[in-house]
């Protein structure tokens, strides 16, 4: 059912944009002397809204991995696969602009491990507008979905977190406060 998007096919990496999260206000529990781990989501909504592909290889670790959840399946996404959609969706010339955003909502849990953390219920839309003509055939097209993120501190990049992994969910998670 998912299928690792080439450049010529844009809708399949439009999936992979719902991941993305956008501009949000930092979480209640960072402290002036502690980075945040919802940082992240600044990073990833400028990733895209400043089409950066070079930024989403920072943002995604060495170990990352993408699970979709479509009951009763869940389809894995190795790093490479999901770097490639991301960074062919925002280096598309036919992709004139894309805005991400998620409504507020989400909750921050300190993950199993320490350091760790689980941004959840993540709900996100990403809205696409193409160029007149596009293969698309359409001037523009939006997605809405829910995902959780798992986040850690960066061991490259000082201040910065890293997502290892990302579960995205559809028919399920994110229930509706």
């Amino acid at each position: 059912m998912f299928t690792r998007p080439s450049s010529g096919n844009l809708a399949p990496a439009l999936l992979c944009a719902f991941f993305i999260a956008a501009l949000v206000a930092p979480a209640a529990h960072a402290t002036a002397d502690a980075p945040d781990p919802v940082s992240v989501l600044g990073y990833y909504a400028q990733a895209f809204n400043d089409r950066d592909p070079e930024l989403i290889d920072v943002l995604y670790a060495e170990d990352y991995v993408m699970v979709v959840v479509v009951p009763p399946q869940a389809e894995f996404i190795d790093r490479a696969s999901a770097v490639d959609a991301s960074q062919n969706m925002i280096n598309d010339k036919e992709v004139s602009s894309l805005a991400l955003t998620f409504e507020d909502g989400y909750t921050v849990a300190e993950g199993t491990d320490a350091g760790t953390w689980r941004i959840e219920d993540l709900r996100m839309t990403v809205a696409a507008e193409f160029v007149e003509g596009s293969r698309m055939g359409v001037p523009s097209h939006s997605e809405t979905g829910c995902s959780t993120l798992y986040v850690r501190e960066s061991a490259t990049n000082e201040g910065m977190f890293e997502i290892f992994r990302e579960v995205m969910f559809e028919g399920v998670g994110c229930e509706k406060k």
